[in-house]
């Protein structure tokens, strides 16, 4: 018996994974419910576990995209029937880059629409002690590998040798390969300055591509402001010398901020919506996102049904979100169904930024570190007070400058009169 390994649905929004790391060795014995493989999504990483005891066949790369129900490894009893299941076109995973695939593993397919030169080369080349880089280089320029000397470890072909022997034959005929000369220097100079080179993949390629295509769907505009915020300063104080001990926590600031924001979705329904295809939707709960650093990159957990939560249940939710985000062990849900994201750079001592929304959302609110700043009072004096610096990015195809101001002034009036978070 052969169980196949594929990616998994999780969660109803996603639709491919790039694997991260195998966390076994091609050809390996593994017992069930091992963990074989850590996957990526579009919103956090999970580990998959094997479906069967056995030995494994790899298919899937690291840093490679899959589809869901993709097979990106194979589970067989023995063995034998390890092998049985590797002859041609059995396994195949489903990548999105078949076309990669095919070539790494020399499909008959492909073979079959080469040139009779092409194909002596290939041939010839697969023989011939080179790197897999080198390889495609070679192929891609029509240079015959065998020709050459390798300078790597062992006296293999490496990258560098390919682009010398093409800069070599380049000389030979300047007219009518000048431009192709230029770019091999160019290449080689290139790689002179650099220090490390590393691809793109799991939670940073993720992010890469939302914060792009964010960008690149909705208007985006950004208001920029400073609060005085000594009462919010003074009441926070307050409330953990009187109920930190009681709670077993102390409020934070960002479960404040989070309280604000919630009261102000409920009276401003129009913040708390999305624009899907041709239609404005305005979402019933008020799910809250907050972004949140995590190894490798940022997450934005979500805290649902924000509005009809208590203070002290919003810290609780909050603290549980961190913590498990610190351990990695975040589920879909808890990533998913965001109606709005707050984003806090204060954290690292940020005052002022221009946060990009997370899709499908209207809006951002960013949120900079308090700091004593001097200010100067209704009667025209010089004091010195507590300030924070904010961003509101909001989407300028369903949100007018008046709307957004309106959010912005509802905000600096809870900050300028904290008591109301307990009474709303």
């Amino acid at each position: 018996m052969v169980s196949e390994l594929k990616i998994p649905k999780i969660g109803v929004e996603m639709q491919s994974a790039v694997i991260d790391e195998w966390d076994i060795d091609d050809g390996s014995q593994v017992e069930k419910g091992e963990i074989l493989l850590k996957i990526q999504t579009e919103k956090v990483t999970y580990e998959i576990e094997s479906p069967d005891t056995g030995y494994v066949k790899i298919l899937g790369k690291e840093g490679d995209e899959y589809d869901v129900g993709s097979v990106v490894a194979v589970i067989a009893e023995s063995q034998e029937q390890l092998e049985r299941y590797q002859q041609p076109n059995n396994g195949v995973p489903q990548e999105k880059n078949q076309e990669r695939y095919h070539e790494e593993n020399h499909s008959i397919e492909q073979e079959n629409t080469l040139s009779k030169l092409e194909q002596e080369i290939r041939k010839k080349n697969r023989k011939v002690k080179a790197t897999p880089l080198a390889k495609k280089i070679a192929k891609g320029m029509g240079i015959d590998l065998t020709t050459l000397s390798g300078t790597g470890p062992g006296g293999a072909i490496i990258k560098r040798d390919v682009f010398k022997a093409q800069e070599n034959a380049s000389t030979t005929k300047q007219e009518e390969s000048g431009t192709a000369a230029l770019q091999t220097h160019s290449e080689t100079e290139l790689d002179k300055l650099v220090a490390k080179r590393s691809p793109l993949k799991g939670i940073r390629k993720t992010i890469a591509t939302h914060m792009m295509a964010s960008l690149q769907t909705s208007a985006q505009l950004t208001d920029i402001n400073e609060i005085e915020v000594s009462k919010l300063v003074k009441f926070r104080k307050e409330l953990n010398e009187d109920l930190a001990s009681h709670l077993g926590f102390t409020i934070s600031f960002n479960h404040l901020f989070i309280k604000a924001v919630s009261i102000i979705l409920k009276e401003l329904p129009i913040m708390n919506s999305s624009i899907i295809e041709e239609e404005v939707v305005q979402w019933k709960s008020v799910n809250l996102g907050f972004a949140l650093s995590v190894e490798g990159g940022l997450v934005v957990p979500v805290i649902k049904n924000v509005d009809q939560l208590s203070l002290n249940e919003i810290a609780t939710k909050f603290n549980d979100l961190v913590a498990r985000g610190k351990a990695g062990i975040l589920t879909a849900d808890d990533l998913s169904g965001g109606t709005f994201t707050i984003t806090n750079i204060g954290s690292y001592g940020g005052y002022i930024s221009t946060p990009i929304i997370n899709q499908p959302q209207v809006a951002i609110l960013g949120l900079g570190q308090i700091k004593e700043k001097p200010i100067v009072n209704e009667n025209r004096e010089i004091t010195v007070g507590d300030l924070i610096g904010y961003s509101l990015t909001f989407d300028h195809r369903l949100i007018d400058g008046a709307t957004a101001g309106e959010f912005q002034n509802k905000f600096a009036h809870i900050m300028r009169n904290p008591k109301l978070l307990l009474v709303k």
